[in-house]
């Protein structure tokens, strides 16, 4: 299985190559941007089902003037509630689909900041290596010697812990190796390089969840551009015909 998945995206089309990294999206899922988008998407069926069997547009005509007033949008509503459910699904995958340790540090200073202790980033190291091209993140864990080789290792899918460190011990190309806190105690350039190695393979993952994300909000920001060209356009128009 792991085989067809790796041969997969060794001949990936080249719209997986554009899809943004999960970081690069968390602007596009503030609280503010949010409350925009599934405001307006949780507020039109309520506008909808008040205003049910009302005459569309809706017409007033003020006391003491024969000329009536209509009341509408100066945009098509259903265009933004399109882009606004869009929107709402992309919030959902991204929700759903970008790892924790995304959503939690942008940076190494951010995770320093919670005063982990040093083996807490070996276990991000094995939450991190099915996250996405396996063989490629051992290698790399390996060449920067971040994992020791070691003949007398007992493998596990989950670090081990005893008094002294945590230790992730994995099999790679017939050899034994283990990822040591010990080791990323006495050095914290070490932990900070190994940071970002996780964060790349974390940010990388699930490759065709971020193509979806990233499709939807283009959605969502072209219904925003026409309906601002809309209203653009009806102010224009009031103006030049005043």
């Amino acid at each position: 299985m792991d085989s067809f998945w790796n041969t997969l995206f060794k001949y990936r089309p080249a719209y997986f190559v554009w899809a943004k990294h999960w970081h690069l999206y968390r602007a596009w899922f503030q609280i503010g941007v949010a409350r925009m988008f599934i405001g307006w998407f949780a507020a039109v069926p309520i506008i909808l089902a008040v205003t049910e069997g009302i005459e569309h547009p809706i017409t007033l005509t003020p006391l003491n003037t024969a000329n009536p007033i209509e009341l509408q949008l100066p945009f098509k509503w259903q265009i933004l509630w399109w882009g606004s459910l869009a929107y709402a699904i992309a919030y959902m995958i991204y929700q759903l689909r970008c790892p924790a340790f995304i959503k939690l540090y942008r940076s190494y200073g951010e995770y320093r900041k919670v005063e982990h202790s040093p083996r807490h980033i070996v276990w991000e190291a094995s939450y991190a290596y099915p996250a996405r091209n396996r063989d490629k993140y051992l290698h790399e864990l390996v060449e920067k010697e971040f994992a020791i080789k070691s003949d007398n290792a007992t493998i596990s899918l989950t670090p081990s812990s005893d008094k002294q460190e945590t230790v992730w011990q994995f099999v790679l190309n017939d050899s034994e190796y283990g990822l040591s806190s010990h080791n990323l105690h006495l050095d914290q350039e070490r932990e900070k390089e190994l940071f970002w190695i996780d964060f790349g393979e974390y940010a990388r993952s699930y490759t065709l969840s971020r193509i979806l994300v990233q499709i939807l909000l283009y959605v969502a920001i072209i219904s925003i551009a026409i309906v601002t060209i809309q209203s653009i356009e009806v102010v224009v128009s009031r103006l030049i015909g005043s």
